[in-house]
């Protein structure tokens, strides 16, 4: 399903600038599509809660602007991994495991681990789109690496 862009809606994009170690990608069909659409969008910043109660995390290595958002309402607050996380049991057991399907493996490390790390100490809720459904749950501490403790959705 397609959500309407009206006249009024901003585009958030980020990062400002390309990732140091992947460097720009080429832009394909995208500068097509977004140059007309220039005067709306906004550049976001890493930590910055850009919309009320969302949080952009930049998160490059599977891609050079792979980011993470947090969703929070009140004292709740859920973290969508999007692709940080490839395989629920193997990324989160060894966080500096490579995939072949990241830009810069080396580059992915090191916001997987500080990622997992910070949601493991806060038990914050995330949602991994490569968890087992319904890809909900919190972090732990296991060995060297962590795991999922899923949690049931609720409705």
């Amino acid at each position: 399903m397609r959500l309407p862009i009206s006249q009024k809606t901003t585009l958030p994009i980020g990062p400002t600038k390309p990732c140091p170690t992947v460097g720009p990608l080429p832009p394909f069909a995208s500068r097509a599509k977004l140059l007309p659409l220039r005067e709306r969008r906004i550049f976001i910043r890493n930590g910055e809660e850009f919309l009320p109660g969302v949080t952009a995390h930049f998160t490059p290595g599977h891609t050079a602007e792979h980011i993470c958002f947090e969703i929070s309402a009140g004292t709740e607050s859920l973290f969508l991994l999007g692709d940080l996380v490839h395989h629920a049991v193997l990324s989160l057991e060894n966080p500096l495991l490579n995939f072949a399907a990241d830009i810069a493996p080396f580059t992915a490390a090191e916001p997987q681990t500080k990622v997992f790390s910070t949601l493991a100490d806060a038990r914050t809720r995330g949602l991994g789109y490569h968890f087992p459904w319904p890809g909900l749950g919190h972090l732990a501490k296991q060995g060297e690496g962590f795991r999922l403790v899923p949690e049931q959705m609720r409705w």
